[in-house]
């Protein structure tokens, strides 16, 4: 991944590309601007690092915290006196009518940024040894333009697709699609990525590109897709794409990536950091996240940091190791005392308060639903009372935290392939199989 000042580099230039002639057609010549950029393979990657950089945009309403106020996980939560936000997603009703608008904006500007890499990426002249790279950008660049998409239609079932640059006008023209169309375009954007990204295992990727798409992503994020389409729109197949297709997408995954899961659950989630000086983001069992890091350093502007991790965090106090925030979405007791005790997931997934603490001490004066119980998995951290581990590296905790977001764990990739094989002839060698002797494991610890 490119330096944080490409950021915002190309936010400017692809503004530019709205903009009327008579505006571009002045000096500085050298200046750029959306025209005289994309003309190397440096200006293709630094354009993708501006894709990827919508992935990092969130706030209040984060898709994953959405997605628990949406189940019967967690509650609304936040102080008192907040906004109904929260309430009207936990408790599905509407008032503000933009409640969802965060999410339509970024993800449309992230399709904006990738269809501006796939119409450019001919513009440079590519050297022979060069084209490997070329394919990789543009899978790469399908693949979040997909992975938008996929936000969208499960958010609003019914949105505009959007294939190519648009101007302003032309773009109140564009009517909404039907989702066997948005489903079908996303399938496809899917399928490139896999036949062009290279089939690298995990031993051998660079640190350097960890948060990249990779082919394994791109089969695993297909598997995702085609099993909610086809279970929740009761269709056989996606795109011509049948079970045995997307089968062997994940088999393909689980013989040949080199992913796998981690010994210990909690070695997942920033806090083993505390005890475990071994700890790192960039391990077998990520498949792909979304990257985040405290090094934007308190500005606002540069989005590099979570802004929705400090959401769920503890109301208003560090409770060491724990760090303040706003309390969104404390956890169902229900959720808790639905795990075994023993098993290793409950606690290294929920904080239950009293039993850290003893009982009374978490303050919930300024609590909407308390339930004493809290996100433990993307807790953002603290040194102390007063001091979080993000503003002892020189960010705000507001919006540094840097703990990044499983988007795809080897777990998933393995429930997933139980899934597509329950019913099918290969279910009966699985205890003699070397295969998928993990998913018995997976299904014991997976979340």
């Amino acid at each position: 991944m490119k330096k944080i000042k490409y950021f915002i580099l190309l936010m400017g230039i692809i503004g530019l590309a709205s903009c009327s002639e008579d505006i571009l057609d002045k000096q500085p010549y050298s200046q750029l601007t959306s025209a005289s950029f994309y003309s190397t393979p440096e200006e293709i990657d630094q354009a993708l690092t501006a894709t990827y950089d919508m992935l990092q945009r969130d706030d209040w309403n984060a898709f994953i915290i959405v997605s628990e106020w949406m189940s019967d996980n967690c509650t609304a939560g936040g102080g008192v006196n907040d906004s109904p936000g929260q309430n009207e997603y936990d408790e599905f009703y509407c008032v503000d009518q933009d409640l969802n608008k965060i999410h339509w904006q970024n993800c449309y500007v992230g399709i904006k940024r990738a269809n501006l890499v796939i119409e450019n990426i001919d513009k440079p002249a590519w050297k022979s040894n060069q084209l490997q790279l070329k394919n990789r950008y543009l899978s790469e660049a399908r693949f979040l333009r997909a992975y938008f998409y996929y936000r969208l239609v499960l958010l609003f079932e019914n949105v505009p697709l959007v294939t190519t640059v648009l101007a302003p006008e032309d773009a109140e023209k564009i009517l909404q699609a039907k989702p066997d169309e948005v489903y079908a375009f996303i399938a496809n954007d899917l399928k490139f990525a896999i036949e062009n990204l290279p089939a690298t295992p995990f031993s051998a990727m660079r640190p350097t590109d960890y948060g990249r798409v990779t082919r394994w992503a791109a089969e695993a994020m297909m598997a995702r897709v085609w099993l909610f389409y086809t279970g929740y729109y009761k269709k056989t197949e996606l795109a011509g794409l049948t079970k045995n297709t997307i089968t062997g997408y994940i088999d393909d995954i689980v013989d040949n990536s080199g992913h796998q899961l981690l010994s210990n659950f909690e070695d997942l989630w920033l806090y083993s950091s505390l005890t475990n000086p071994a700890y790192t983001e960039f391990h077998a069992e990520n498949v792909f996240s979304i990257k985040y890091t405290y090094q934007g350093m308190g500005q606002w502007g540069q989005n590099d940091g979570s802004r929705w991790q400090v959401m769920i965090a503890a109301r208003n106090k560090n409770y060491p190791p724990y760090a303040k925030g706003w309390a969104l979405a404390p956890v169902n007791k229900s959720l808790y005392d639905a795990y075994d005790p023993a098993d290793v997931r409950r606690d290294g997934t929920i904080i239950n308060w009293d039993a850290l603490l003893g009982p009374g001490v978490y303050d919930i004066s300024d609590q909407r639903n308390p339930t004493g119980f809290g996100w433990r998995k993307y807790a953002p951290l603290a040194l102390n009372e007063s001091q979080t581990d993000v503003e002892s590296k020189g960010g705000n905790f507001m919006i540094d935290n840097y703990q990044d977001e499983y988007v795809i764990r080897y777990a998933d990739v393995l429930l997933m392939g139980a899934e597509l094989h329950l019913g099918m002839e290969v279910v009966k060698i699985w205890p003699t199989s070397t295969r998928y002797i993990p998913v018995l494991a997976c299904l014991q610890r997976l979340q």
